[in-house]
C-alpha cells in the first residue's frame, strides 16, 4: 500500500525522471533519487537496443569502482544468456511487472546461482526489486533497486512503489530515445552538410545564421564581400548587404530562387550566390503554430577555389589505374596536360595516352566532357 507520504515522494521522484527526457544526464539524480526512496545501497539501470546498438546504455549507482567493474563485465553477458541469471529470464517472461528475488525461487535456491556466487554476493548485494519495461523483442529495458545483506528485503509497498514507476519509466524512455534518433539524424545531416566543398549556409529570412558548412566559414573567413556581422549574414560594401537582405527577404516570402553575384575588394572572381527556401516543417507542432518561420539556403561558391578530388576514389568509381586516377584528379582541378606532366614527372606523350585510356573508360569525348562527368559523381563530394 502507499501511503500519502510515500505518493508526495514518489511524485518528486516521477518528476525527475521525466526530466531525463530533455536531459539524458539526468539519470543519474533519478537513480540516486530511487536509491533514496527505495532505501537501497544502489541501483542499475540498463537499456540494450540490438535494432540500434548506438542507443543502448547502462548506468550503475552505489557501488564502490571495484563492484562497478564487476558489474560491468557482468552486464555483457546478462542479456544474451539469460539462463545464467533467474530474474533476467523471469523478468523478459513477465514484462512491466516488479518483482524480488523471493518471486522467482527460493532463497536457498536463488544463493547456489552463479549469478549469486560469481556476481552479486561478491559486490555485497542480498536483495533486488526490479523490472523489465520493453514489450519490445529487441530491446531490453531493465530497472534494479539493490540492497545490501544487513538490509531488509523489499516488501510489497516497494514492489507496488516500482509498478505506479513503471508507466512513467516507459514513457520517458520512449522519449529519450525518440530525441537520441533525433539528434543524430541531425549531426548526420550536418556532418554531410560540413563535407560538401561549397559553402551551404542556412539562414531566416532576416539574415540570421542558423548554420553555416566549413566551406562557407572559409570564405566568411577570406573577409572579402561577404561574411557573418554579429549574427547575420552579410555583405562588406553597402549595396552587398542591401542586395543580399532584400533577397532574403524576397525568397523567404515569395519562395522561389535568388541568384546573385557579390564583388570581391581583393580583386578575386565574383562570389556566386543561390537562394532558395527550405521546405515547411511537418508534423503537429509544424501545422498548429501561430506563424510560420521559414528558412532558407544561400549556396556559396568561390570560383577561384581549385576543385580537389581523391585520385583512390576515382580509380575505383571509373574503372582507372592509380596512375590513371592522379592524372583525372589533376585535370579536374584545371591543370593543364603540359602541367600534370610536370606535376608527375613523365612526358607529355605519357599523359595523352593516359587521357586516352580515360576517354575510353569514363565515355567522354572531350577534356570538358571529362571533367564534367567527374563533377556529377560522388567523387565531385570527396
Amino acid at each position: 500500500m502507499i501511503t500519502p507520504e510515500m505518493s508526495a515522494s514518489l511524485r518528486e521522484l516521477i518528476g525527475i525522471l521525466y526530466e531525463t527526457a530533455s536531459n539524458p544526464e539526468s539519470w543519474r539524480c533519478f537513480l540516486d533519487a530511487a536509491t533514496h526512496y527505495f532505501g537501497a545501497q544502489g541501483a542499475n539501470l540498463l537499456h540494450l537496443d540490438s535494432a540500434h546498438p548506438a542507443l543502448s546504455a547502462s548506468l550503475l549507482t552505489g557501488f564502490d569502482p571495484v563492484s562497478a567493474d564487476v558489474q560491468q563485465r557482468y552486464r555483457q553477458q546478462q542479456v544474451p544468456l539469460p539462463g545464467e541469471d533467474p530474474r533476467i529470464a523471469y523478468s523478459l517472461k513477465f514484462p512491466n511487472m516488479p518483482f524480488r528475488c523471493a518471486d522467482v525461487m527460493p532463497v536457498e535456491k536463488f544463493h547456489a546461482t552463479r549469478v549469486y556466487r560469481e556476481f552479486l554476493q561478491p559486490s555485497g548485494i542480498e536483495h533486488s526489486l526490479m523490472v523489465q519495461y520493453s514489450d519490445v523483442p529487441e530491446v531490453f529495458a531493465g530497472l534494479a533497486l539493490l540492497r545490501g545483506p544487513a538490509q531488509a528485503q523489499f516488501n510489497d509497498a516497494d514492489v507496488a512503489a516500482l509498478g505506479a514507476l513503471v508507466p512513467h519509466l516507459r514513457r520517458a524512455t520512449a522519449m529519450r530515445q525518440r530525441l537520441d534518433l533525433l539528434e543524430r539524424q541531425a549531426q548526420g545531416g550536418l556532418q554531410v552538410l560540413d563535407a560538401l566543398p561549397i559553402g551551404i549556409v542556412i539562414v531566416h529570412p532576416c539574415g540570421r545564421v542558423e548554420f553555416a558548412n566549413a566551406a562557407a566559414n572559409t570564405i566568411f573567413a577570406l573577409n572579402d564581400g561577404i561574411g557573418v556581422v554579429g549574427d547575420r549574414l552579410a555583405g562588406r560594401r553597402r549595396r552587398d548587404a542591401d542586395g543580399i537582405s532584400v533577397a532574403l527577404r524576397r525568397v523567404g516570402c515569395d519562395g522561389g530562387h535568388q541568384a546573385m553575384r557579390l564583388e570581391r575588394p581583393s580583386g578575386g572572381t565574383d562570389f556566386q550566390l543561390l537562394i532558395t527556401r527550405l521546405g515547411e516543417p511537418e508534423g503537429m507542432l509544424a501545422t498548429h503554430r501561430f506563424q510560420s518561420q521559414p528558412r532558407l539556403t544561400v549556396i556559396l561558391c568561390n570560383p577561384d577555389d581549385r576543385i580537389e578530388t581523391n585520385p583512390q576514389v576515382l580509380q575505383r568509381l571509373f574503372g582507372l589505374t592509380a596512375t590513371e586516377g592522379r592524372v583525372l584528379a589533376r585535370i579536374t582541378a584545371g591543370r593543364s596536360p603540359d602541367e600534370v606532366a610536370a606535376d608527375l614527372g613523365v612526358g607529355i606523350v605519357t599523359v595523352r595516352s593516359h587521357l586516352s585510356a580515360l576517354f575510353a573508360k569514363t565515355g567522354a569525348n572531350r577534356q570538358s566532357e571529362l571533367v564534367r562527368k567527374v563533377l556529377r559523381s560522388p567523387a565531385g563530394l570527396s
